[in-house]
């Protein structure tokens, strides 16, 4: 797992505090309630992969400052061929 923390901070008007969330923290949080319910119904776990969460991270904030929700950007795509040369899927 990788050491580097990517930080978020909501939008919000400019009197209110900002807090400030731990992307990389939150997402391993989820990747692990996901394999809690996975393992609950029989099925494997999903390996936490550094290399996809950076590329997911980059395409949130890549969605959040451009406006869209897809999995294909407008600006830039990452092929299914790079995408399985990943060593550790």
């Amino acid at each position: 797992m990788s050491s580097a923390a990517h930080k978020l901070t909501p939008r919000r008007d400019a009197e209110e505090p900002q807090p400030t969330i731990e992307v990389t923290d939150l997402a391993k949080r989820i990747h692990a309630q996901i394999n809690e319910k996975r393992k609950r119904h029989g099925l494997k776990r999903l390996a936490w992969n550094d290399t996809l969460s950076r590329i997911a991270i980059k395409h949130s904030r890549d969605m959040a400052n451009r406006n869209y929700l897809s999995h294909d950007s407008p600006r830039e795509k990452v092929s299914p061929t790079a995408i399985s040369k990943l060593d550790t899927l």
